[in-house]
């Protein structure tokens, strides 16, 4: 994906906090960017977060479509959300919880502690999530949401991450320019 061709300081060049004025200081929230529709995922994720006393940020109704799971979901909801907000969101999270594919890239190039839970629809649209945690050697955070209680089991080792994204970074680099070339 393109947007890992950035490293993380390019990335923050562009991050603006959104004007909310009750937001949690020190990094006291979970982002949740979640596209699907699953109310037990998000109740199970309001659960966890009560017994960690964080507060849950979310963008309700992010996939575009009016739905039950959104309707109360978040302690704060930022309906008007920009992608620079959404940068500084993912940035100063103490934990993000997502079902995207760009969710789970911007959780590794910022070094956050972040699982992937799989998207729930009529067509599996899980595969570049999968792939991509793979790749990075990530696999053991796609968890269920009855599992979230595991989050603080698990572990982050961004020099092994960054080692393979500088590696598939090469890759890539080498292809667009052989592409540009011809």
């Amino acid at each position: 994906d393109p947007t890992l061709l950035l490293e993380k300081v390019e990335w923050q060049k562009y991050e603006k906090k959104p004007e909310i004025s009750d937001f949690p200081e020190n990094n006291g929230y979970v982002f949740t960017y979640l596209l699907g529709n699953d109310k037990k995922m998000r109740n199970s994720i309001i659960e966890w977060t009560k017994v960690h006393h964080l507060k849950i940020v979310t963008i309700p109704y992010v996939s575009g479509e009016r739905n039950s799971a959104d309707k109360n979901y978040g302690d704060i909801k930022i309906s008007e959300c920009s992608p620079e907000n959404w940068l500084w969101l993912i940035h100063h999270a103490k934990y993000v919880i997502t079902d995207s594919f760009h969710g789970s890239v911007f959780s590794t190039i910022f070094e956050k502690k972040f699982v992937v839970m799989n998207r729930v629809g009529k067509i599996n649209i899980n595969n570049r999530m999968i792939d991509f945690m793979k790749m990075i050697k990530q696999s053991d955070k796609i968890i269920p949401y009855s599992s979230l209680d595991k989050i603080d089991e698990l572990e982050w080792d961004y020099s092994v991450i960054k080692t393979i994204l500088e590696e598939e970074k090469a890759i890539s680099k080498k292809f667009l320019f052989d592409y540009l070339r011809e």
